[in-house]
């Protein structure tokens, strides 16, 4: 399954921390996640243990760690039932391409 989805937002942005200590997912996490999961809805899901390929395109050239982008992205493919779990992900490669406008990532998940 390959799917192109935009840029997630960086983890800083997705998640918050509450008073009370707990993790939550921030109204930029929230509208990220329902994004995907429209985009993702009728193409399909691929259960059990999983490869997945990141192809990163940035928005821009500011330095970027491609690890604040994991996160929110495989949580939000969760959340749009495109995998069961991240916790599935046996093999996982990310690539940090040229920048386009806007940015985008390009997800190629297979089974194993």
């Amino acid at each position: 399954m390959k799917l192109e989805l935009p840029y997630p937002p960086s983890i800083n942005h997705y998640y918050f921390t509450a008073r009370n200590g707990m993790r939550l997912i921030g109204a930029k996490g929230k509208v990220y996640r329902d994004e995907v999961f429209y985009l993702c809805k009728g193409k399909g899901r691929v259960g059990g243990k999983v490869k997945v390929v990141l192809e990163v395109y940035p928005p821009d050239k500011r330095k970027r760690d491609l690890d604040n982008v994991e996160k929110g992205l495989l949580d939000s493919l969760v959340y749009a039932n495109v995998i069961d779990d991240d916790f599935d992900i046996d093999d996982k490669h990310t690539i940090r391409r040229e920048k386009v406008k806007g940015g985008k990532i390009v997800v190629t998940i297979n089974s194993l």
